[in-house]
Protein backbone atom coordinates (compact mmCIF):
# COMPACT_ATOMS: atom_id res chain seq x y z
CA UNK A 1 0.00 0.00 0.00
CA UNK A 2 1.39 3.40 -1.02
CA UNK A 3 0.82 6.25 1.41
CA UNK A 4 1.52 9.92 0.89
CA UNK A 5 2.50 11.03 4.38
CA UNK A 6 5.68 12.76 3.18
CA UNK A 7 3.99 14.53 0.25
CA UNK A 8 0.97 15.67 2.27
CA UNK A 9 3.18 17.02 5.06
CA UNK A 10 5.29 19.02 2.59
CA UNK A 11 2.28 20.45 0.77
CA UNK A 12 0.71 21.46 4.08
CA UNK A 13 3.75 23.42 5.18
CA UNK A 14 3.62 25.39 1.95
CA UNK A 15 -0.06 26.13 1.69
CA UNK A 16 -2.38 24.63 4.31
CA UNK A 17 -5.46 26.83 4.61
CA UNK A 18 -4.87 29.63 7.07
CA UNK A 19 -7.04 30.82 9.95
CA UNK A 20 -9.54 27.96 9.77
CA UNK A 21 -8.82 26.68 13.26
CA UNK A 22 -7.54 23.32 12.00
CA UNK A 23 -4.08 21.96 12.59
CA UNK A 24 -1.73 24.72 11.45
CA UNK A 25 -1.40 27.54 8.95
CA UNK A 26 0.57 27.15 5.75
CA UNK A 27 3.29 29.67 4.90
CA UNK A 28 1.60 31.11 1.80
CA UNK A 29 -2.02 32.27 1.88
CA UNK A 30 -2.55 32.51 -1.89
CA UNK A 31 -0.97 29.48 -3.51
CA UNK A 32 -1.97 26.52 -5.65
CA UNK A 33 -0.27 23.15 -5.16
CA UNK A 34 0.53 21.12 -8.26
CA UNK A 35 1.23 17.48 -7.42
CA UNK A 36 3.68 15.79 -9.79
CA UNK A 37 4.67 12.19 -9.06
CA UNK A 38 8.04 11.23 -10.54
CA UNK A 39 9.16 8.29 -8.40
CA UNK A 40 7.97 5.56 -6.08
CA UNK A 41 9.55 4.96 -2.71
CA UNK A 42 12.66 7.01 -3.40
CA UNK A 43 13.45 5.63 -6.87
CA UNK A 44 13.87 8.85 -8.86
CA UNK A 45 14.99 8.03 -12.40
CA UNK A 46 16.67 10.94 -14.16
CA UNK A 47 14.25 10.84 -17.09
CA UNK A 48 11.30 10.98 -14.71
CA UNK A 49 12.88 13.86 -12.79
CA UNK A 50 13.43 15.81 -16.02
CA UNK A 51 9.92 15.12 -17.28
CA UNK A 52 8.42 16.17 -13.94
CA UNK A 53 10.29 19.49 -14.01
CA UNK A 54 9.20 20.17 -17.58
CA UNK A 55 5.59 19.22 -16.82
CA UNK A 56 5.46 21.56 -13.82
CA UNK A 57 7.00 24.42 -15.81
CA UNK A 58 4.66 23.91 -18.78
CA UNK A 59 1.63 23.92 -16.49
CA UNK A 60 2.37 27.18 -14.75
CA UNK A 61 4.57 26.41 -11.75
CA UNK A 62 6.81 29.28 -10.63
CA UNK A 63 8.57 27.51 -7.75
CA UNK A 64 9.17 23.75 -7.54
CA UNK A 65 9.61 21.95 -4.23
CA UNK A 66 12.20 19.15 -4.48
CA UNK A 67 12.11 17.33 -1.14
CA UNK A 68 14.19 14.40 -2.34
CA UNK A 69 17.70 13.70 -3.51
CA UNK A 70 20.22 11.03 -4.46
CA UNK A 71 23.97 10.47 -4.71
CA UNK A 72 24.03 9.09 -8.25
CA UNK A 73 22.84 10.58 -11.53
CA UNK A 74 23.36 8.32 -14.54
CA UNK A 75 21.80 10.75 -17.05
CA UNK A 76 22.61 14.11 -15.52
CA UNK A 77 22.49 15.98 -18.84
CA UNK A 78 18.78 15.16 -19.19
CA UNK A 79 18.11 16.73 -15.79
CA UNK A 80 20.45 19.66 -16.53
CA UNK A 81 18.52 20.41 -19.71
CA UNK A 82 15.23 20.41 -17.78
CA UNK A 83 16.70 22.74 -15.15
CA UNK A 84 17.89 25.10 -17.90
CA UNK A 85 14.39 24.95 -19.39
CA UNK A 86 12.97 25.98 -16.02
CA UNK A 87 15.46 28.86 -15.87
CA UNK A 88 14.35 30.07 -19.31
CA UNK A 89 10.77 30.18 -17.99
CA UNK A 90 11.78 31.98 -14.77
CA UNK A 91 11.06 29.01 -12.48
CA UNK A 92 12.87 28.54 -9.17
CA UNK A 93 13.86 25.07 -7.90
CA UNK A 94 14.23 24.50 -4.15
CA UNK A 95 16.06 21.32 -3.16
CA UNK A 96 16.55 19.60 0.20
CA UNK A 97 20.25 19.22 1.04
CA UNK A 98 19.89 15.66 2.39
CA UNK A 99 19.85 13.95 5.77
CA UNK A 100 23.18 12.14 6.07
CA UNK A 101 25.17 14.73 8.03
CA UNK A 102 27.49 15.14 5.05
CA UNK A 103 29.37 18.11 3.62
CA UNK A 104 27.83 18.68 0.19
CA UNK A 105 31.04 20.43 -0.87
CA UNK A 106 32.71 17.02 -0.89
CA UNK A 107 29.80 14.56 -1.25
CA UNK A 108 27.64 15.41 -4.27
CA UNK A 109 23.87 15.12 -4.06
CA UNK A 110 21.66 15.37 -7.13
CA UNK A 111 20.22 17.49 -8.60
CA UNK A 112 23.48 19.32 -7.95
CA UNK A 113 24.23 23.04 -7.91
CA UNK A 114 26.49 22.81 -10.97
CA UNK A 115 25.87 21.63 -14.51
CA UNK A 116 28.07 19.07 -16.24
CA UNK A 117 30.07 21.90 -17.80
CA UNK A 118 30.86 23.28 -14.32
CA UNK A 119 28.64 26.34 -14.58
CA UNK A 120 26.50 27.14 -11.50
CA UNK A 121 22.76 26.51 -11.47
CA UNK A 122 21.39 30.00 -10.86
CA UNK A 123 17.71 29.05 -10.45
CA UNK A 124 18.18 26.67 -7.52
CA UNK A 125 18.23 26.99 -3.74
CA UNK A 126 19.57 24.17 -1.54
CA UNK A 127 18.23 24.03 2.01
CA UNK A 128 19.56 22.56 5.25
CA UNK A 129 17.46 21.79 8.32
CA UNK A 130 17.59 23.84 11.53
CA UNK A 131 15.98 23.31 14.92
CA UNK A 132 13.86 25.65 17.04
CA UNK A 133 16.58 26.03 19.62
CA UNK A 134 19.25 28.74 19.86
CA UNK A 135 22.30 26.85 21.07
CA UNK A 136 24.93 24.46 19.77
CA UNK A 137 22.16 22.16 18.51
CA UNK A 138 20.70 24.77 16.14
CA UNK A 139 21.46 22.76 12.97
CA UNK A 140 19.75 19.37 12.96
CA UNK A 141 22.47 16.78 13.61
CA UNK A 142 21.51 14.83 10.47
CA UNK A 143 21.34 17.79 8.07
CA UNK A 144 23.74 17.98 5.16
CA UNK A 145 25.58 21.27 4.92
CA UNK A 146 28.09 23.01 2.65
CA UNK A 147 29.82 26.38 2.65
CA UNK A 148 29.74 26.43 -1.16
CA UNK A 149 26.72 24.26 -2.00
CA UNK A 150 23.96 24.74 0.62
CA UNK A 151 22.42 28.19 0.44
CA UNK A 152 20.61 28.51 3.77
CA UNK A 153 18.92 26.65 6.59
CA UNK A 154 15.21 26.60 7.42
CA UNK A 155 13.20 25.19 10.36
CA UNK A 156 12.75 21.60 9.18
CA UNK A 157 13.18 19.67 12.43
CA UNK A 158 9.98 18.54 14.13
CA UNK A 159 7.70 20.51 11.80
CA UNK A 160 3.98 20.22 12.49
CA UNK A 161 1.78 19.76 9.44
CA UNK A 162 -0.99 17.59 7.97
CA UNK A 163 -0.93 13.90 7.18
CA UNK A 164 -3.56 11.98 5.16
CA UNK A 165 -6.97 11.20 6.63
CA UNK A 166 -7.35 14.56 8.38
CA UNK A 167 -4.47 13.90 10.75
CA UNK A 168 -1.68 16.21 11.90
CA UNK A 169 1.70 15.41 13.34
CA UNK A 170 5.43 16.06 13.46
CA UNK A 171 8.15 15.12 11.00
CA UNK A 172 11.69 16.28 10.43
CA UNK A 173 14.37 16.50 7.77
CA UNK A 174 15.66 18.74 5.02
CA UNK A 175 12.53 17.61 3.16
CA UNK A 176 10.57 19.56 5.75
CA UNK A 177 12.87 22.59 5.65
CA UNK A 178 12.56 22.95 1.88
CA UNK A 179 8.81 23.79 1.81
CA UNK A 180 9.35 26.63 4.26
CA UNK A 181 11.57 28.27 1.65
CA UNK A 182 9.13 27.38 -1.13
CA UNK A 183 6.30 28.88 0.91
CA UNK A 184 8.15 32.16 1.39
CA UNK A 185 9.01 32.27 -2.33
CA UNK A 186 5.33 31.71 -3.17
CA UNK A 187 4.28 34.33 -0.63
CA UNK A 188 6.60 36.91 -2.20
CA UNK A 189 5.47 36.08 -5.73
CA UNK A 190 1.79 36.37 -4.81
CA UNK A 191 2.18 39.82 -3.21
CA UNK A 192 4.91 41.11 -5.54
CA UNK A 193 4.12 39.51 -8.93
CA UNK A 194 6.39 41.94 -10.73
CA UNK A 195 9.45 40.31 -9.16
CA UNK A 196 11.23 37.61 -11.11
CA UNK A 197 11.95 34.33 -9.36
CA UNK A 198 15.67 35.09 -9.45
CA UNK A 199 14.96 38.37 -7.69
CA UNK A 200 12.93 36.45 -5.13
CA UNK A 201 15.79 33.98 -4.68
CA UNK A 202 18.18 36.86 -4.00
CA UNK A 203 15.74 38.51 -1.59
CA UNK A 204 15.49 35.27 0.40
CA UNK A 205 19.28 34.91 0.53
CA UNK A 206 19.95 38.54 1.41
CA UNK A 207 17.38 38.60 4.21
CA UNK A 208 18.46 35.52 6.20
CA UNK A 209 18.99 35.71 9.94
CA UNK A 210 22.66 35.03 10.73
CA UNK A 211 23.19 33.61 14.23
CA UNK A 212 26.63 34.46 15.60
CA UNK A 213 27.15 31.24 17.55
CA UNK A 214 29.14 28.04 17.42
CA UNK A 215 27.26 24.82 16.82
CA UNK A 216 27.91 21.09 16.64
CA UNK A 217 28.79 20.28 13.06
CA UNK A 218 26.09 17.94 11.64
CA UNK A 219 27.27 14.36 11.39
CA UNK A 220 25.99 10.86 10.74
CA UNK A 221 24.52 8.93 13.65
CA UNK A 222 23.60 5.31 12.99
CA UNK A 223 19.80 5.09 13.34
CA UNK A 224 20.09 1.44 14.41
CA UNK A 225 21.86 2.35 17.65
CA UNK A 226 20.03 2.23 20.96
CA UNK A 227 18.27 5.46 21.96
CA UNK A 228 20.82 6.35 24.66
CA UNK A 229 23.76 5.88 22.28
CA UNK A 230 22.07 7.96 19.57
CA UNK A 231 21.34 10.77 22.04
CA UNK A 232 24.97 10.75 23.23
CA UNK A 233 26.42 10.85 19.71
CA UNK A 234 24.07 13.64 18.68
CA UNK A 235 25.52 15.73 21.50
CA UNK A 236 29.12 15.08 20.48
CA UNK A 237 31.04 16.62 17.62
CA UNK A 238 33.22 19.49 16.47
CA UNK A 239 32.09 22.99 17.35
CA UNK A 240 32.10 25.29 14.31
CA UNK A 241 30.59 28.70 13.50
CA UNK A 242 27.04 28.34 12.20
CA UNK A 243 28.12 30.69 9.41
CA UNK A 244 30.46 28.00 8.08
CA UNK A 245 27.65 25.57 7.23
CA UNK A 246 26.10 27.38 4.26
CA UNK A 247 26.68 30.02 1.62
CA UNK A 248 24.73 32.70 3.50
CA UNK A 249 25.51 31.42 6.98
CA UNK A 250 21.88 32.08 7.84
CA UNK A 251 18.34 30.86 8.45
CA UNK A 252 15.24 31.72 6.44
CA UNK A 253 13.55 34.90 7.72
CA UNK A 254 10.12 35.44 6.16
CA UNK A 255 9.46 38.83 7.78
CA UNK A 256 12.81 40.22 6.68
CA UNK A 257 12.22 38.88 3.16
CA UNK A 258 8.88 40.67 2.89
CA UNK A 259 10.42 43.92 4.15
CA UNK A 260 13.20 43.65 1.57
CA UNK A 261 10.64 43.01 -1.19
CA UNK A 262 8.75 46.14 -0.10
CA UNK A 263 11.99 48.14 -0.26
CA UNK A 264 12.82 46.77 -3.71
CA UNK A 265 9.39 47.36 -5.26
CA UNK A 266 8.46 50.54 -3.40
CA UNK A 267 5.10 49.05 -2.47
CA UNK A 268 3.37 49.96 0.77
CA UNK A 269 1.59 47.02 2.35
Amino acid sequence: MITFNHDTHIAGIIGAKRNNGKGMDGIADNVKIMVVKMGAGGDERDKDVANAIRYAVDNGAKVINMSWGKKFSSHKKVVDDAIRYAAEKDVLLVHGAGNDGNDCDTVVYYPSTRFLDGKPVENMLVVGSSRAIYDSHLPAFYSNYGKNTVHLFAPGDESYAPFPNNEYGYAGGTSNATPFVVGVAALLKSYFPELTMLQIKNIILESVYRPDIKVIRPHFVNPLLAAAAKARLQNEGELVPFSSLSITGGILDAEAAVKKAIELTGKKQ
